[in-house]
């Protein structure tokens, strides 16, 4: 049937073809892998640049819809610039071509993520979020800017300089209760704040329209939706990293915020044990509110505001967990809050904490043990490592801030004693007085000889 695609320019006939393909294809690989090694998908890209009979482009576009969704077929499909092809489709006057050439491009575009000259379609994607009344279009359309986003500065910077920025945040504004669209307009606004030379302006721009607002209002929404919330700690995580943010991110009561959904995240384990919600995993969450308030416990006034909402005792109970992911995030956050000497004696004042670090991390000689020595106690693993190596620099913080205040508190008791005159007494007087009168009778002497 391939073959016959290239005898005959009747549009109609094509498209008749086209459709049984389409059928045959449908939920069956073999079908499709014969099609690609046919040379089919070179005829069918062909098609879409040579016809306007809008039957036989809705039935190609459906069959490369279903073609899209095999791994064998999709990196031929891009190498055939069929993404660029059906990104001219876009402006169809038909839904079901605009649907059918928008599902196929998200279908590639997690295998697309190096491609460049995107432009028209970026700005397509962005165009439906801005105007489009349709939700699942809108999806779509989200989804394939995350993924083209992923990894690739040009298409970033592209967006950046299409407005992305405000787009994508007021449609999580007004769409708010569409996670499915949420979650892809966070990740890409997480990809494009990122790791490229336009970044701080892309962060500039959250600022200047309020987006961390529209994050402090997602992270208190109940209920959560676990996935959405991932995505949104990797987007916060990005504004952690840039110290142009902090105060703004304290005016939102962001560090508040982390904390809950980290305890609230942690208390579920402890109860329920290690379960997923919205196909995520709880200790994912974890490691991404870790993650971003070990940047922010870097900041001194952050430190101080972390004391004062007694993060540091929960931060220990942290510690004790069996679970090494949690444990190794709490180890990092008490080492990197034990560089403030305030946050260094309410670690050293917490019950139990030396006493538990003596018994597990140190050995019989009551030095911290080395990785060798770790390694020998039967538990060599990268994780392990990790947490001795940051209890090791929370210990030696620790001494020091203790040797320090130390020697503060001897250089205050030697200041109690410094040195005051001692009064005369009359018996020093008595002493003092003949060497006064000698002194006075031989100053006097040279003049009566004159």
């Amino acid at each position: 049937m391939v073959p016959l695609l290239n005898i005959t320019p009747n549009a109609k006939f094509l498209s008749i073809l086209v459709d049984c393909l389409q059928l045959l294809a449908f939920q069956h690989t073999e079908s499709k892998v014969a099609i690609l090694h046919s040379g089919g998908i070179q005829i069918l890209v062909s098609l879409l640049q040579q016809f306007d009979y809008p039957k036989l482009l809705l039935n190609t576009t459906r069959l490369l819809k279903v073609l899209s969704c095999c791994s064998q077929v999709k990196s031929t499909m891009i190498s055939l610039n069929a993404i660029q092809v059906l990104t001219h489709h876009l402006g169809s006057n038909s839904y079901d071509i605009v649907s059918n050439s928008l599902t196929a491009i998200r279908n590639m575009s997690d295998a697309a993520t190096r491609l460049h000259g995107l432009d028209p379609l970026v700005q397509s994607l962005l165009n439906f979020l801005a105007s489009s009344k349709d939700v699942a279009l809108m999806i779509l359309s989200a989804g394939i800017l995350s993924n083209i986003t992923c990894n690739n500065e040009y298409n970033k910077k592209t967006a950046v300089s299409l407005n992305a920025v405000p787009i994508l945040l007021t449609t999580i504004q007004n769409m708010i209760q569409h996670p499915k669209l949420v979650e892809p307009c966070l990740c890409a606004l997480k990809h494009i704040t990122n790791k490229h030379q336009d970044m701080l302006l892309a962060q500039e721009q959250m600022r200047s329209v309020n987006g961390l607002a529209v994050i402090s209002d997602l992270m208190s929404m109940i209920p959560r939706n676990m996935m959405v919330m991932k995505t949104l700690l990797g987007l916060i995580r990005n504004f952690c990293s840039n110290q142009l943010n902090s105060a703004h991110m304290r005016q939102f009561s962001i560090i508040e915020k982390l904390m809950q959904v980290l305890y609230e995240t942690y208390t579920q384990i402890q109860m329920h044990g290690m379960i997923s919600l919205d196909d995520t995993k709880l200790t994912d969450i974890i490691d991404a509110c870790s993650a971003a308030l070990i940047i922010l416990a870097k900041e001194p006034t952050n430190q101080l505001l972390m004391k004062k909402l007694d993060c540091i005792s929960f931060f220990v109970q942290m510690f004790y967990s069996p679970v090494s992911n949690i444990r190794k995030a709490a180890a990092i956050l008490l080492a990197e809050l034990s560089s403030s000497s305030e946050c260094a004696l309410d670690i050293e004042q917490q019950p139990g904490l030396l006493q538990f670090v003596q018994e597990n991390f140190y050995n019989q000689y009551g030095n911290i043990k080395t990785i060798a020595e770790l390694s020998a106690n039967g538990t060599p693993n990268a994780s392990s490592t990790l947490i001795l190596q940051h209890v090791s620099t929370m210990m030696q913080r620790l001494q020091e801030h203790n040797a320090q205040r130390h020697m503060m508190h001897q250089q205050h008791q030697m200041s109690q004693y410094q040195y005051q005159p001692m009064p005369t007494s009359q018996s020093n007087q008595s002493l003092v007085q003949p060497v006064i009168q000698q002194q006075q009778q031989q100053q006097q002497q040279p003049t009566q000889q004159m």
